[in-house]
């Protein structure tokens, strides 16, 4: 799932994930963020590299890195925090 269709469900991850979490991701702030982000591509590379999961799972950690990617711009944009 690319393009618009992609972005619809980074939007939707976003906003079901908010409702749990809130808006703790302010709280990161863009270096927490980007700490997330990089979590994220290490588990990738670690399943990739010792077969674990499938792609349904590595393309799940794909779209939660978009997500954590627009909060990045929103933060900057904002004048969110950096450390």
């Amino acid at each position: 799932m690319c393009g618009v269709e992609g972005l619809k469900r980074v939007l939707e991850l976003i906003e079901t994930k908010n409702k749990y979490y809130g808006d703790s991701w302010k709280e990161l702030g863009t270096l927490g963020i980007v700490y997330r982000i990089k979590d994220k591509c290490n588990r990738i590379i670690n399943m990739i590299v010792n077969r674990i999961g499938d792609d349904r799972d590595i393309k799940e950690e794909i779209y939660d890195i978009a997500g954590y990617v627009i909060l990045l711009l929103k933060n900057e944009e904002t004048g969110g925090k950096r450390w």
